[in-house]
């Protein structure tokens, strides 16, 4: 229908549109002429090529920028990563660097994340690209220029720069690391490498100045101090490793507690920090096991761009970076190694938020072999250097005292709460909750007649622990006296010890109390709201998927008669999806951090 419509509406009408960017005019032409031959054209010109529509010129190479995503130099290699999107067809082009006329090939990446598409077609393709460059191959002031070769032709292309990249063109434009400098010369629009340590500390200077006067908005005035102290601590601390360990801002009691634990017994010299809020009730208890600071106090924002590692179970910025609304202003002090423990089992793909070039993970931890296997092999674009198969560290802490309780522990749904503080944490009410599948399913189960008396009959507890996202919704739940409502700061470790049978929908906590293999009920009465991944509840699942409420409360009664005895079936299927169930997981995890450091000391001596 609307490749006819089309036929009615003028070429210039459609480029014309204030509200499409040029790649979906681009596709609505092609759609409009789909049938015809010719209609499109690439000249290909010295040091350019152009692409025209009959006789207008819709697109030329040089005025495309490639976007650098990653920049990285490890044993005596200098790495940039990024793509570039243009609405020319990336299969047909190779991305080059140019360093003092001496051509480094790129490699092509796996970029479809970044896609962006009309109709479920693709109308921007990006092209991925790594490049590799010895750094003993480059001089003193070397240039290195980014090129595009299209049928042979070599097209010196525009740079800007990713979230992710050191620097970027208007306040962070130097950088360094490893005895190198880089930075943008804007006139000639190239990257420029500095090796002499005495032009290094003059250009830095130098350009710190010009930068410091740019600082004119809120907050730069104090960033400009901030760097300036940051002189001064980097020569107190030496070659001292600082690690910094989390789990939510609020919250601990997971794999970040967990590995902080096992950490501050090793005697290795490392100086170790958990960072959480000073309001939460974990804060005082942690400090038994640790130095504890307060999230986004001063001494944590400079502990955080003193890091060697930061360590943590949750990937969001506004967890981990106290800088995530002043990042422009420090993103090239941040040095840091990111390890992530993670939350939980990855089972769905969630390529589009973990992927390398939005988080830039160094360590992902996981703690199953099809879990490892679906990242490796999926679109996160990391490789076995990255993706570490040691089990979680909270798992060492799992022991299975199975108390009579039933534990109903559901996840969320993103499109259901109000929008998060990243100051607190915490999420907005939602009036529209209440009005959902979800909330009435799950208010129906936690007031079943039924099962309450039964479970009073046969002297079991029944406790809802909702998820840390929809506890501000808790006010629409109807409460009764035989169903108790688990208090967010309560520990996760403890209810999965003590509990006898677990009811979830698609939460990843059925993996570690099917771990302790006790009887796992999945409750499934809507799709799953995550991307399909690897994981299959019929054939890999730890327990029976149940759609209906009343058909869900008969299985628990049963099990509850029967002891609460998970099924031999379902205990083959644990043993062969975990890797390690020997209460050694810390170890391996905390010897892979330690790994990190080994190899950069060994970098720098090459």
């Amino acid at each position: 229908l609307l490749e006819r419509i089309l036929a009615f509406i003028d070429d210039d009408i459609i480029f014309e549109q204030k509200s499409l960017n040029l790649h979906r005019k681009y596709f609505l032409i092609k759609l409009k002429y789909r049938n015809e031959k010719n209609v499109f054209k690439k000249i290909f010109l010295n040091r350019n090529v152009n692409l025209y529509f009959k006789e207008k010129l819709i697109n030329s190479m040089r005025y495309e920028a490639i976007t650098m995503e990653l920049l990285s130099i490890e044993k005596g290699i200098l790495t940039l990563e990024g793509n570039f999107g243009s609405l020319f067809d990336a299969a047909e082009l190779e991305v080059k660097a140019c360093v003092n006329d001496k051509i480094y090939h790129a490699e092509k990446i796996d970029r479809t994340v970044h896609n962006l598409y009309c109709l479920n077609k693709p109308v921007k393709e990006y092209l991925g690209f790594k490049v590799d460059i010895p750094v003993g191959e480059l001089a003193n002031n070397s240039n290195i220029e980014m090129m595009i070769s299209s049928n042979g032709k070599l097209i010196k292309v525009k740079i800007n720069f990713g979230r992710l990249f050191p620097l970027d063109k208007h306040i962070v434009d130097f950088y360094t690391k490893n005895g190198i400098g880089i930075y943008f010369d804007h006139k000639l629009n190239n990257l420029v490498v500095l090796k002499d340590k005495n032009q290094i500390i003059r250009a830095k200077e130098k350009r710190a100045q010009r930068r410091f006067k740019t600082f004119n908005k809120i907050g730069a005035e104090k960033a400009s101090n901030v760097r300036k102290i940051m002189e001064h601590l980097y020569k107190i601390k030496k070659n001292k490793r600082v690690w910094l360990f989390m789990d939510r801002i609020n919250k601990a009691d997971d794999n970040a507690e967990a590995l902080f634990e096992y950490a501050m017994q090793q005697n290795d010299g490392i100086k170790k920090y958990f960072i959480i809020s000073k309001d939460s009730p974990d804060y005082n208890r942690l400090k038994k096991i640790g130095p504890v600071v307060a999230y986004g106090s001063p001494k944590h924002k400079f502990l955080h761009l003193l890091a060697d590692e930061i360590i943590s179970s949750h990937a969001d910025d506004y967890v981990v970076n106290p800088f995530v609304n002043m990042r422009k202003y420090y993103k090239d002090l941040f040095k840091f190694n990111f390890v992530f423990l993670q939350h939980g089992i990855t089972k769905d793909d969630i390529s589009g938020w973990l992927n390398k070039y939005k988080k830039n993970i160094r360590l992902f931890i996981t703690a199953a072999q099809p879990e490892y296997e679906s990242i490796i092999n999926g679109h996160y674009n990391y490789s076995k250097r990255e993706v570490i198969l040691t089990g979680f560290p909270r798992f060492d802490k799992l022991v299975n005292h199975n108390h009579k309780k039933i534990l109903i522990m559901p996840t969320w749904r993103n499109h259901l709460v109000g929008k998060i503080n990243p100051q607190t944490g915490k999420r907005d009410y939602s009036p529209l909750f209440k009005n959902s599948v979800y909330f009435n399913e799950l208010n129906n189960l936690l007031n079943d007649a039924k099962l309450i008396n039964e479970a009073n009959e046969k002297g079991y507890e029944i406790v809802f622990f909702p998820h840390p996202n929809i506890v501000q919704q808790l006010k629409d739940f109807n409460k009764n006296s035989s169903v108790r409502i688990a208090d967010i700061n309560e520990s996760y470790r403890d209810h999965f010890n003590n509990s006898a049978i677990l009811v979830t929908d698609y939460s990843s906590v059925a993996f570690d109390f099917a771990y302790l293999k006790k009887p796992v009920f999945y409750f499934q009465y809507e799709k799953n709201h995550l991307e399909k991944g690897y994981f299959d509840y019929n054939s890999m699942g730890f327990g029976e998927v149940i759609a209906d409420k009343d058909a869900l409360v008969d299985k628990l009664i049963n099990c509850m008669e029967n002891d609460c005895i998970m099924d031999a079936k379902y205990i083959d299927r644990v043993n062969q999806f975990y890797k390690y169930t020997d209460k050694e997981n810390c170890k391996r995890v905390y010897q892979q951090i330690i790994s990190l450091g080994t190899n950069i000391k060994e970098g720098i001596k090459k």
